[in-house]
Parts: C-alpha cells; sequence; structure tokens
C-alpha cells in the first residue's frame, strides 16, 4: 500500500477526534467539566474514589475542597499495590502496561496505563496530525519519521507481569493507526550498535524520497544525526545524488516541509543550531508531553501549542498568588504550575510543569513551557532555579551574540564554600569569557537570594569557562547514560544541583 493511500485512511480516522476538539474550543469549561464527572462516576468505587467519597462530589468547587493535590511520593503506595496485581486501586479500567519516567533525582516513577489514558493521547494526537494536514497538504505523501533511538533500559515486568515501557511508539496510534504504522512510519531496527543506528537511519530516511515529516523529541538527537550524517557522508550519500557536503537538509530530503521538535525552556539554545543546517524546512516546537499525559499540542500556525482540553481535566497554580484557577480564568502573560487529573485515576497530580499563557485560540489558552519547578539549586537559601538559568543564557546569547552555543550551570565546593559555575561552548571565534562571567554574575544577583548567599561568604563568586562541543556532549551524555535516558528522549538541563554535580565528572 502506498503511504499517501495509508495516510488518507489514517486521517480520515481522526476527523472524530479533530471535530471533537474543534466543537469545544469555545467552551473549555464545559469539556473540563464533562471530563471531571466522568472520572468521579467511573472511579467512585476504587480504594481511592470511596477514601474521597467521588460518589458525592457534584462540583468542581466540592471536588478542590474533598480531594488533595498530590506529588508522586503521596500515592506511591498506590502504585505499588498496582503493581503487585490489585484491582480497583484508584481506576476500575484494566492496567495495559506502565511507562517509567526518571529526573533528575533519579527517583523512577512507574505511570499506569489503560485504555482510557490511551484515548486521552489520541484526543490531542487527531487534532495535532489533522491540523499538519491542513497547514502542509503534500505533508503525507510518503512515509514519515518518527524518532525512536537505541534503548537505555532493559526490558522489565511488574511483580504481576505487566511490561514496563512500549517498544514501539506506533502503539499510542489509534487501531487503524496500528493496523497501518508501516505504511505510516518508517521502519528502523534500534537495537543495534549506536553508531551504525544513526548511519542506518539516515540511509533509510534518504531512500523515503517523499519523506515529508519528521517528528524528533529532542533536539540533541537532530544534532547528532546531522552530526553523523556529515562525518559518514560517503557511506550515507550516494555519488550519483551530486549532493555537496555542505548542503542544507533542505537539499538533501528535499520533500520534507515540517520537523517537529522540543524548542521550549532548555531547549530554546538549540534552536539557531538546528536552523543553520535544516535549510528551508519549518520547525514546528512540540507541544507539552509528558510520561504523566499531554498538556498542549501545535494546532494553528503562528500561535504557541493549544492547551489538551479534551484529554485531562487540568488545574492551574498562580505563580504569582498562589491561587487554584481553570483553564477559562487563565490571564495572559501570567505563569502557573499544571496540576492535573488523567483517565488512569491520578487526579490532582502537581506536575512541576511551569507554562506561560501566550494567547487563546476561541477561549482555549496558547501556552508556552517555560520550566520545571523542582528543577533549583537551594543550598544555602539562594534559591536559584533553572527557569531563571534558562532566561539567563538567552540574554546571554543575545547580548554576545553568540552562535550554536550550549551551556548549563553547576555547583562545586572548595574549602567548605560553594561556587556557581557557568560552562559554556560557542562557534564564535573570539570569545570575551571575563566579561561574559560579569554579565552572568550581574544577572544572578538580581536574585535577592543568591547576592544575600554572596554577602555572607556561603557562595562564591560565578566562574565561567569555555570548553568545546565534545566536553559539553560528553558531560550531557554521563548524565543521561547514568540516568538511562535514550539519546531521542533527552532534554538537557542548564541547571545541576550540588548532588548531580558532584556524581558528574566535571573537571575539564
Amino acid at each position: 500500500m502506498k503511504a499517501s493511500l495509508a495516510y488518507y485512511i489514517w486521517l480520515n480516522s481522526l476527523k472524530k477526534y479533530d471535530d471533537e476538539f474543534a466543537n469545544c474550543i469555545n467552551d473549555p469549561h464545559h469539556e473540563q467539566e464533562k471530563i471531571l464527572k466522568k472520572y468521579l462516576k467511573n472511579n467512585s468505587n476504587t480504594y481511592y474514589g470511596e477514601k474521597y467519597n467521588f460518589s458525592k462530589i457534584d462540583s468542581i468547587e466540592k471536588f478542590q475542597k474533598q480531594v488533595p493535590i498530590i506529588n508522586y511520593s503521596d500515592i506511591k503506595n498506590l502504585i505499588d499495590k498496582i503493581c503487585n496485581g490489585e484491582k480497583k486501586v484508584i481506576s476500575n479500567d484494566k492496567i495495559l502496561f506502565f511507562e517509567e519516567t526518571t529526573g533528575m533525582d533519579k527517583i523512577s516513577k512507574l505511570i499506569p496505563y489503560n485504555k482510557t489514558l490511551k484515548k486521552e493521547f489520541l484526543s490531542a494526537i487527531g487534532p495535532w496530525i489533522k491540523s499538519l494536514y491542513r497547514d502542509y497538504p503534500n505533508i503525507f505523501q510518503g512515509k514519515s519519521y518518527w524518532s525512536i533511538s537505541p534503548p537505555m533500559k532493559e526490558k522489565k515486568q511488574t511483580n504481576s507481569g505487566l511490561e514496563i515501557g512500549l517498544s514501539n511508539d506506533s502503539e499510542y496510534l489509534n487501531r487503524i493507526g496500528q493496523i497501518l504504522s508501516n505504511h505510516l512510519i518508517l521502519s528502523i531496527d534500534a537495537n543495534i550498535e549506536a553508531e551504525k543506528f544513526y548511519i542506518n537511519t539516515l540511509k533509510i530516511m534518504l531512500k523515503e524520497k517523499e519523506m515529508g515529516f519528521i517528528s524528533i523529541y529532542s533536539p540533541s538527537f537532530l544534532i547528532k544525526l546531522d552530526d553523523i550524517l556529515r562525518k559518514n557522508w560517503d557511506k550515507i550519500i550516494p555519488k550519483s545524488l551530486k549532493i555537496n557536503k555542505n548542503a542544507k537538509w533542505s537539499d538533501i530530503f528535499k520533500n520534507v516541509k515540517v520537523i517537529s521538535c522540543w524548542l521550549d525552556s532548555s531547549s530554546y539554545q538549540f534552536k539557531n543550531e538546528i536552523e543553520s543546517f535544516i535549510g528551508q524546512i519549518t520547525i514546528q516546537p512540540k507541544g507539552l508531553l509528558s510520561t504523566e499525559g499531554i498538556v498542549s499540542f501545535p494546532y494553528k500556525k503562528n500561535y504557541d501549542p493549544v492547551l489538551a482540553i479534551k484529554s485531562h481535566f487540568f488545574e492551574f497554580e498562580s505563580q504569582k498568588d498562589g491561587s487554584i484557577y481553570l483553564c477559562d480564568n487563565l490571564q495572559k502573560h501570567e505563569k502557573y504550575e499544571v496540576i492535573m487529573s488523567s483517565g488512569n485515576g491520578i487526579m490532582r497530580y502537581r506536575t512541576d510543569d511551569i507554562i506561560e499563557v501566550s494567547n487563546f485560540i476561541g477561549k482555549t489558552p496558547t501556552i508556552k513551557f517555560i520550566g520545571r519547578k523542582n528543577r533549583s539549586s537551594d543550598i544555602v537559601g539562594e534559591k536559584v532555579s533553572e527557569i531563571s538559568c534558562v532566561k539567563i543564557l538567552k540574554s546571554l546569547s543575545k547580548q554576545f551574540q553568540l552562535i550554536n552555543y550550549r551551556g548549563f550551570f553547576y555547583i562545586s565546593k572548595l574549602h567548605k564554600i560553594y561556587n556557581y559555575n557557568l560552562l559554556i561552548c560557542t562557534d564564535n571565534k573570539k570569545i570575551d569569557i571575563k566579561n561574559i562571567n560579569q554579565f552572568t554574575e550581574k544577572e544572578l544577583c538580581k536574585n535577592p537570594y543568591y547576592i544575600q548567599a554572596i554577602n555572607m561568604k556561603q557562595i562564591n563568586s560565578l566562574e565561567s569557562r569555555v570548553i568545546t562541543k565534545l566536553e559539553y556532549d560528553r558531560i550531557i551524555d554521563e548524565y543521561f547514560n547514568n540516568l538511562k535516558i535514550k539519546s531521542g528522549d533527552r532534554k538537557p538541563p542548564v541547571l545541576f544541583d550540588y548532588i548531580t554535580s558532584s556524581r558528574l565528572s566535571l573537571k575539564l
């Protein structure tokens, strides 16, 4: 079957998800209320539902009064029960599998997936794919590339025999998508040695002449693909194609219209480097997606990703006053932490994701991911967040016109005094590290807690150094390899706390 025909069939099967989303975009409150009522009704006789009297809750206000906001640690004992095979713990639905996520603290979190949660992902994937087709009508003439990468973790099961992790992203598609997946998505063997995997991936991508869409999560994975392409040019690009080794991707993969990848928060630092080699291909920033659920997705050209109001029930904690708001009460340019209730039975889950409202489509907010609230350093009360470090690096790159820069902050300790350090690499031939250090220290000192720690001699002044890209890649690879996070799923941090810093080989 031709890819174009397979996409025609699949796109038609996604029409209902697209229509449903379009129909509720002007009344998100009503849709959100419907989702919450469904959760409460379906799970009222579970352990969690009986504990918090779901059957007695008849409004959002009562829900917020009776059911607590939680972190993963608050429900870990319940997840353990599910792993051991207990039924009706947080959901009446049968558990299909678990997905595992690991944060900077190295604590593994297992998220149960059931039929309802999978459908909630589809409620966002459907309108996203349909919107791509509306904006770029020829994008699905050939198979698409959806990134996979060499696995870092061994296959595992729970005590009750349920799988932990899926081997293929196509399992998130609807039934028709799964049946047609071999005609929609390039098939690539990820169970081979890393260098061979990248070379093989590029060869398969090149062979699919009608490929119009590339979906990659990590921008550093895309950069790695380009590095491998240039280093192994003669192995990958046939001489008969007569393509210059310095050619842009738009001249190599001639029918690619869009590359979708992360570009918010810490991933923003890779934007210029990606643009330097992809040529005329459009970059579409991905929405906010995590193992726990999908918060936003791209929907309309020239807008940030829209809130996935058909997927889960959302609440938002204001970063200004700490109050809890619903999606129809959010204010433009304000920042909030996302609190999510989802179809797997996890209710009022604090995601630690900070978003900023940028606009509205109808009455539904569009959002930008700003950073993770739980990624911060507070050794002596200095309260330095990754969100502030991302902002500093953006200002730094503009102030000194840095070309294809990458950088991060880490913390060292000498003679019982802590020290913040900035390591940065760039393609600039000359770099004034002294002025960069002064500029960055000045930005850090806008934080009154940081300058107080400096004045009390609890922290030494900032030290900045230039490193090579090879050194940067080695450190970042070491960090992610320790966490067993594969290359396609990596969001390189811009702040390592002291414990993480002490585990890394940072002596250069």
